[in-house]
């Protein structure tokens, strides 16, 4: 077997080679980065009317009256305002309406931006529902 030499130009063309790989693996994995993190930012805020408010009010708002939760997305609920809706989930949470403390566990839980997003949610929802 013959020992293959590499010239200097030869040298010079693989290390080129390798520095255009390593730039094009990391430019790959920035962008990667970048849109899984976006894509996550986006879901976040589906998913935290999903975990923290869905199992009672239903996937799409409209409450399960097996469970005395009432309907998001009803005409009752589209006619409060949002700081009506912010003053009953806050009600809730504090624990002022002693007879039913379901939404006492959201005090801990739920920060004041959370609960204007959940806002959000529920008016996105009252507009799929005419």
């Amino acid at each position: 077997m013959r020992a293959r030499v590499q010239s200097a130009s030869d040298q010079k063309k693989e290390v080129i080679m390798k520095t255009h790989a390593r730039t094009r693996f990391i430019g790959t994995l920035v962008f990667s980065t970048f849109i899984f993190s976006v894509a996550f930012a986006t879901d976040k805020t589906v998913n935290l009317y999903q975990a923290k408010c869905s199992q009672c009010h239903g996937k799409s708002g409209e409450g399960k009256p097996s469970m005395k939760a009432p309907s998001l997305v009803s005409i009752d609920a589209k006619k409060m305002s949002d700081n009506e809706i912010r003053e009953f989930i806050e009600t809730r949470a504090n624990g002022e309406m002693d007879r039913n403390s379901s939404h006492t566990f959201l005090k801990k839980r739920l920060t004041e931006d959370q609960v204007n997003q959940i806002i959000v949610d529920i008016r996105k929802m009252q507009e799929r529902h005419p």
